[in-house]
């Protein structure tokens, strides 16, 4: 998405990623969701600010449109990024927090979290849900009184790496050499999914990037139907 010049409106999306903060967890499977914040903050030429509702916040304006619009024709829109600071249990503070300050309802709201039930790399968006178990999920839903917004699971593979003796250590454990490998493409398949949910809606989203893909094999260019 092209960069637009920042207008006084408060933002009209908000966009979480899930982790934990410290160098300690930086690359932990559990902090998916920062690095694909991290990964639109750089492609939006965005800073990071900390937040008085417990998160660092990034804010841009984007243009949003299609090309047949031209770029006379589309429209510049506040977005907000957001990483709590609250360590993963308590993500549902600072989340509703944000969304109280920024006068946002659910609907307005994705977020960006890793997902030990699918296989790595593979992404899943739906716009409601139950928390599969996640703290983090449950803290958002249980502090926003709803399970009724947008969540895109990223895939970081069910405990197989020797030493993992359960979903704790799975969750908070580095990805092997070859699985960052995939982690990488993956990531940056999720930040795509994110512009597209923004720029084209969820329903074209869910039928783009819910599909099985091999991440390896994955087309560097954003994918499409056609």
């Amino acid at each position: 998405m092209a960069g637009a010049e920042p207008d006084t409106n408060k933002p009209q999306y908000l966009v979480v990623g899930l982790g934990n903060p410290g160098l300690r967890y930086a690359y932990s499977r559990h902090n998916i969701g920062f690095r694909v914040m991290d990964i639109l903050a750089e492609r939006w030429e965005s800073n990071w600010n900390e937040d008085a509702s417990g998160a660092l916040l990034s804010q841009s304006s984007q243009k949003v449109g299609t090309d047949l619009e031209g770029e006379e024709g589309k429209q510049a829109i506040k977005i907000a990024l957001a990483k709590p600071l609250t360590y993963m249990n308590l993500s549902g503070t600072a989340v509703a927090a944000l969304c109280d300050n920024l006068n946002l309802m659910p609907e307005s709201l994705l977020v960006v979290v890793d997902d030990l039930n699918l296989p790595l790399g593979q992404l899943r968006l739906r716009s409601r849900g139950s928390d599969g178990g996640h703290n983090g999920l449950a803290s958002i839903a249980d502090c926003l009184a709803t399970e009724e917004y947008n969540r895109l699971r990223v895939g970081i593979g069910i405990a197989t790496v020797p030493g993992c003796e359960d979903a704790v250590s799975h969750v908070l454990g580095a990805f092997t050499p070859a699985e960052e490998v995939q982690i990488k493409k993956a990531v940056e398949r999720a930040a795509d999914c994110v512009e597209d949910w923004i720029q084209r809606g969820l329903a074209y989203c869910q039928e783009v990037y819910n599909r099985q893909i091999d991440i390896l094999d994955c087309c560097d260019k954003r994918e499409d139907l056609s």
